[in-house]
């Protein structure tokens, strides 16, 4: 029986078995699967992979699901953690990216608007998503309460400290060097609490207007 193991990878299989030079009928149910997997990736679906495999639906039915219990994620308390950090190491990578393409010499002021505010939608899909992974609170009290039992020190609001730091750094921009950047990363710091406390109280104003809109009826 002619079959991956011993005839290569599973796209070296999938070319054969489109070009007839080798019979779905020939090949392992786990090479099969294999093959279901791939084309399920490339969009194909259930009837155009049975076709090419020379099966029936159903049988194709039956090999997704197998493929997706063989891919299941057993339960991990440290997978939280770990997709957090993927998604804080990806997100600093994205903005960092998006700022030095803006900095391109031919860049136009509309673009370099348009990548901060890509760089801000970034940050806030980042924030919401910790929030949901339980790595961030979501109430802005929590913030601060978290900060201050970390730190030890009274913290103001989002809004206020973003009100300091932008009169800081009308003052540093003079200065320039590293002192500058310094400031621009505690605005960046800043955004993340200030960001927390608009999508709360987004969340509280409709929660606030789904109840009057249950009164109402």
């Amino acid at each position: 029986m002619e079959d991956t193991k011993t005839d290569g990878t599973v796209l070296d299989t999938l070319r054969k078995v489109q070009s007839r030079q080798l019979s779905p009928q020939n090949i392992s149910l786990a090479t099969r699967r294999s093959l279901v997997e791939h084309l399920s990736s490339d969009g194909y679906s259930v009837a155009e992979m049975a076709e090419i495999l020379q099966v029936n639906e159903r049988t194709v039915r039956r090999d997704r699901a197998a493929v997706r219990e063989a891919n299941a994620l057993e339960f991990d308390p440290e997978l939280s953690s770990k997709m957090a950090g993927a998604l804080l190491g990806e997100a600093d990578n994205v903005v960092n990216r998006i700022r030095r393409a803006a900095r391109a010499k031919d860049t136009t002021v509309a673009e370099k608007i348009a990548a901060e505010a890509t760089c801000w939608r970034v940050k806030k899909e980042l924030v919401e998503s910790l929030q949901s992974l339980g790595h961030l609170p979501t109430a802005p009290a929590e913030v601060r309460g978290w900060l201050v039992a970390s730190l030890g020190i009274g913290v103001p609001t989002g809004p206020e400290l973003m009100e300091q730091l932008t009169r800081i750094a009308a003052v540093a921009r003079e200065a320039g060097g590293d002192f500058y950047d310094k400031v621009i990363d505690l605005q960046e710091r800043a955004e993340v609490l200030e960001l927390a406390e608009d999508i709360e109280e987004t969340r509280s104003q409709l929660d606030r207007s789904s109840k009057e809109d249950d009164d109402g009826c």
